[in-house]
């Protein structure tokens, strides 16, 4: 497995530069909030060869409105090709994760219960998401189920049918590992996989 980063170091905020082609909008306000509870851990991520911060634009835009005049980075020497892979890669692979929720619950319940309302500071939680989450655990299994597997039409050209709604995103997932985000690639799998002939 090929390592891409280089060797950490220090560097001014002024040799620091956003990629002007990074689509994603952070939530700076809570990220400030957590560099001011917990500190700043790790790193940017940083293309060597036009100081792009390819990971971690709004964690330093929140350490600059702290005062931080410089900050860790990990440079990795790549293409523009390779840097905009890394850029959309960094933000999309937390997009598609999810929650095991009983498992969050039960550690967010550890620190207010130990600490009160005030140790959720940080986090990117507050009390009212936790009782959101709590709220929802607590749902009837059976209106679970009917969310979970409530179906939904799916239309691959000329054909119709119907699909779970959990099998559709356990397949969707399944596809995107597969083949990427290509509609084209996309559908061409689709229709492979029912043993149809693409229109």
């Amino acid at each position: 497995m090929r390592i891409a980063n280089l060797e950490a170091v220090q560097v001014a905020a002024v040799n620091l530069k956003p990629h002007p082609e990074n689509p994603r909008r952070g939530n700076e306000q809570a990220i400030q909030r957590s560099i001011q509870e917990n500190g700043w851990y790790g790193s940017l991520v940083v293309q060597k060869s036009t100081g792009y911060i390819l990971a971690g634009w709004h964690r330093f835009v929140a350490g600059q409105s702290l005062g931080m005049s410089e900050f860790p980075v990990v440079f990795v020497d790549c293409d523009a090709s390779a840097a905009r892979r890394i850029l959309l890669s960094d933000n999309r692979t937390s997009d598609v994760a999810g929650y095991n929720e009983p498992e969050l619950l039960a550690l967010l319940n550890q620190l207010t219960e130990s600490f009160g309302e005030p140790e959720l500071l940080g986090t990117g939680y507050d009390a009212d998401d936790v009782a959101l989450i709590a709220k929802r655990l607590a749902e009837p299994e059976p209106q679970k189920q009917r969310e979970a597997h409530a179906g939904a039409i799916a239309r691959v050209g000329e054909y119709t049918f119907h699909i779970s709604r959990s099998d559709f995103l356990d397949w969707q997932e399944n596809l995107r590992q597969d083949v990427g985000f290509a509609p084209q690639k996309v559908l061409a799998e689709i229709f492979k996989r029912l043993g149809l002939e693409a229109a």
